[in-house]
């Protein structure tokens, strides 16, 4: 299955086999970011400084040296992203990348390496049907013309899990594993143990069980309903009573000042609008940019379908595989339309992330902010041509969860049913609950006029006893 996008990418770079030098190789790095620079100029139109063609990964500079510090424009963040996770592989794993690693580790030549060893694995991820780790490291032991020792072989796994987790963003690998185990970070950065994760059921595998095809690793260490949510019915009939999604309920200000939702901003798509109910925890994939870019050519689905259909097609009778709809596009698209419901259709939601984001962003947490995410959930939505391009469903205050997110809409029914339960106990809280704007209206009027009339009573009932006081004579001694 070739999707288009490597047929051009060959055509941006010579590329050359994995065997010869990794600084004239088509690195990943070098095809994301020329998608990133596409999707920019054919959308944006703020965008003033787009990536230079010699500057984005596995092209030299003017001065034929591969600076990535030079590197501006929109896929910044994105290629600082990807430098900062590879320092943090140990040497190890990352000289099974490239023979020429083994003396050494230089760091321009090791994220070139890293790089181009990405473009090789999407590639086959986007054009080989149910791609097992096993059959990527045949690959690349019959590339370099060696056979891997058992440990290294055992390190062979690890890297390749830890690669799939960089192009797909399914999940946040652990970049410095225990041996002889595939992890994956949680929202802490650790391996958790937590059962309250609803999204996978165990953050350890063995290397000994991830034999079979890359579906299957994610399907043992994903729940019963899957780290890749299942789409709903696209049936109108077939739409389950509660479909009704109300901006009102699910706005960013409805859930952090009434409900005491706290947000937390991850790295993995899979994880995106999960929901922790008893700790009231909402997690929010913050890099926009790289859906928008894995969806950005609409004349191709994007280059992780076949890992899609390979895993929601599992367990499909023949039968019914031909009334079944997957597109990759979509599961894509719709975290981008989640930032619209949650910020971008209410000025107060909006207007909340700004202030937040800008404390985040003083505190210096993150050297490699998505430039995108500001612009979702800090501006109102109208703003950004993006929701246009990629066909978003029109803004209204009430969606339908099966037809306008059938990959999370259960997710976003779950939050609303959590806030829907709240009662406020306060003044405060109940300032706050602007679920029913009539409603508030409706019981502030009535306060506001009940204040104003005792005070108005209070201060008649003065007037009058002092004015009968006024009528007595004043007593003489």
């Amino acid at each position: 299955m070739d999707h288009g996008i490597w047929a051009q990418a060959r055509n941006d770079a010579d590329h050359k086999d994995f065997a010869d030098s990794p600084a004239t190789s088509l690195s990943y790095g070098a095809w994301i970011c020329r998608w990133f620079q596409r999707s920019s100029i054919r959308k944006r139109k703020d965008v003033e400084s787009l990536v230079p063609l010699q500057a984005y990964p596995g092209h030299p500079n003017q001065d034929g040296q591969h600076d990535f510090r030079s590197m501006i424009g929109p896929s910044d963040w994105y290629v600082r992203f990807l430098r900062e996770k590879v320092q943090q592989i140990p040497t190890e794993i990352l000289r099974l990348t490239h023979p020429s690693l083994d003396g050494g580790r230089e760091e321009s030549v090791t994220f070139l390496a890293m790089n181009s060893f990405l473009y090789e694995v999407a590639k086959m991820l986007s054009e080989e049907p149910y791609l097992s780790l096993k059959h990527i490291i045949s690959h690349f032991e019959t590339k370099q013309d060696k056979s891997f020792m058992e440990e290294e072989r055992a390190l062979a796994f690890q890297l390749c899990f830890i690669a799939l987790g960089l192009i797909t963003m399914l999940y946040s690998p652990n970049l410095q594993p225990v041996p002889g185990m595939l992890e994956i970070l949680d929202r802490s950065n650790s391996v958790s143990k937590s059962p309250r994760n609803k999204t996978w059921n165990s953050f350890r595998l063995s290397v000994d069980q991830a034999e079979g095809s890359f579906s299957d690793v994610l399907q043992r260490m994903g729940n019963l309903n899957g780290p890749i949510p299942h789409p709903a019915p696209s049936s109108p009939g077939q739409r389950p009573p509660e479909d009704a999604l109300r901006v009102s309920n699910l706005k960013f200000y409805t859930l952090s000042k009434f409900a005491h939702i706290d947000v937390i901003w991850i790295d993995s798509v899979c994880m995106h609008l999960e929901f922790d109910d008893r700790n009231k925890v909402l997690k929010l994939f913050r890099f926009p940019s790289f859906c928008e870019a894995v969806c950005a050519n609409e004349e191709y689905d994007t280059f992780l379908a076949q890992l899609f259909n390979d895993y929601l097609m599992e367990g499909v009778s023949d039968s019914d595989r031909d009334t079944v709809n997957i597109r990759s596009r979509d599961f894509f698209r719709e975290i981008i339309f989640s930032y619209r419901l949650i910020f971008g259709q209410n000025a107060d939601s909006w207007k909340l992330f700004q202030k937040e984001h800008a404390t985040r962003k003083n505190k210096g947490s993150c050297s490699y902010d998505d430039p995108l995410l500001p612009k979702l959930c800090g501006g109102e939505w109208s703003r950004e041509d993006i929701y246009e391009v990629l066909d978003a469903p029109p803004a209204r205050s009430i969606y339908s969860a099966s037809a306008d997110f059938p990959y999370f809409g259960k997710r976003l029914i779950a939050i609303q049913d959590c806030v829907l339960i709240q009662n406020p106990s306060d003044w405060e809280t109940l300032w706050y609950d602007r679920r029913d704007l009539s409603r508030f209206s409706a019981i502030w009027a009535v306060l506001i006029f009940g204040v104003v009339t005792i005070l108005m009573g209070i201060v008649q009932i003065a007037l009058s006893a002092a004015q009968v006081g006024g009528t007595f004579p004043k007593s003489t001694k």
